[in-house]
């Protein structure tokens, strides 16, 4: 944080008070869940502040935290790995409901995979110039 700091007070100047060598950048400690914070923008001269979050939100779910895990997935690993991950990583702790980012992953792969299927089958069926008498496929159901 203090390097991007540095480096706006060097090129940039508040908007409001035209002072050069003026921003500060600093983190709003209580919007944080896991790597996911608010990020606020000050002059120190004149207070003017803007803040910005850390990551985009997708259905109200920080995406940050959702590539946390689903990273830790990808290599087989979890909430305890990505807690010595983010320790090594100078990173802040992962949230602490990180199972919660675990089953948003569960319920978009059980979409996709859905939609891959009826996918498959509409062209196996098309293919088959639309003749279905002699197809046997079992698609699961969405819940």
């Amino acid at each position: 944080m203090n390097i991007i700091s540095q480096l706006l007070k060097n090129i940039d100047k508040c908007k409001l008070c035209n002072q050069l060598d003026s921003l500060v950048i600093s983190e709003d400690s209580g919007t944080r869940r896991g790597l996911f914070v608010n990020l606020v923008l000050q002059c120190i001269y004149c207070g003017q502040a803007t803040s910005e979050m850390s990551s985009d939100m997708t259905n109200e779910f920080d995406d940050i935290n959702i590539r946390l895990a689903y990273g830790m997935r990808c290599i087989g690993k979890g909430n305890s790995e990505a807690m010595t991950f983010c320790g090594i990583m100078n990173l802040p702790p992962p949230p602490a409901k990180f199972e919660r980012y675990n089953d948003i992953l569960l319920r978009r792969l059980i979409k996709v995979s859905s939609e891959s299927i009826r996918n498959a089958v509409e062209y196996t069926v098309k293919n088959n110039k639309n003749n279905r008498a002699n197809l046997e496929i079992s698609v699961p159901s969405e819940k």
